[in-house]
């Protein structure tokens, strides 16, 4: 359905007859068993294809894996090394205490918080208007071709922020498999805060799929009112 008019506090919508078409076709196709290799193979050739195509984001995206590896060895070495001093009998301020910690509970509050905003905004997309969330006093008396071109820099901007989350849960996430190795070689700290760490990277990883379920709904929605764009 594409945004066609606009005028004061109403809109008006024509069909695509191409997703009409398209969903005449599927109505008529006929489900036929495959072979798990038959369908897993071509997948992951498109999949490799994507992203040989994509150099920059293939690099973009090993530097936040780095960036995330050279943190997790930093903060373990913090907290070996306040743990050490603790155990001296030395006074610790709240940072230091924190990074002893290693994987305190609190990490993990503000990935429910977020997980649960998301939610929230996943739900709340259902019974969405055509409308901006940000940005315009007024909206009422925006042209159709105004409110497009608005809804588009809000979807660059929705995408940039995602994308900015997705980061900051790899750079957790890579902290479990960093403990995990530092635990196998006989390291007791790292065996000690495994849990707390298996946690801190589930709620994040939990956290990153709710985001890209509401990310997946908000283009889908953005689509239905005219406004295509790329995932």
């Amino acid at each position: 359905m594409t945004v066609v008019e606009r005028s004061g506090n109403w809109m008006k919508f024509e069909p695509r007859s191409s997703t009409l078409g398209a969903v005449a076709s599927t109505s008529t196709r006929r489900f036929s068993p495959r072979l798990p290799h038959v369908v897993v193979l071509p997948n992951l050739g498109r999949r490799w294809r994507l992203v040989s195509t994509r150099p920059l984001a293939v690099a973009a995206w090993t530097l936040v894996a780095v960036v995330g590896l050279g943190l997790a060895l930093i903060a373990y070495s913090a907290q070996l090394h306040f743990t050490q001093q603790y155990e001296l009998g030395a006074t610790l301020n709240g940072w230091q205490n924190f990074l002893r910690e290693g994987a305190p509970w609190q990490t993990v509050m503000p990935a429910v918080v977020a997980g649960a905003l998301a939610l929230i905004g996943w739900r709340r997309l259902l019974n969405a208007t055509p409308e901006p969330t940000i940005g315009l006093p007024g909206m009422s008396g925006l042209s159709a071709p105004s409110l497009r071109a608005t809804l588009r820099r809000e979807r660059r901007g929705v995408l940039v922020m995602v994308n900015c989350l997705t980061a900051l849960v790899l750079v957790v996430v890579v902290r479990l498999p960093v403990y995990l190795a530092l635990a196998l070689n006989g390291a007791g700290l790292a065996r000690h805060s495994l849990p707390g760490v298996t946690l801190q990277a589930v709620a994040w990883v939990l956290c990153g799929a709710c985001f890209w379920l509401w990310r997946a709904r908000y283009l889908r929605t953005l689509e239905s009112w005219g406004v295509p764009g790329g995932r």
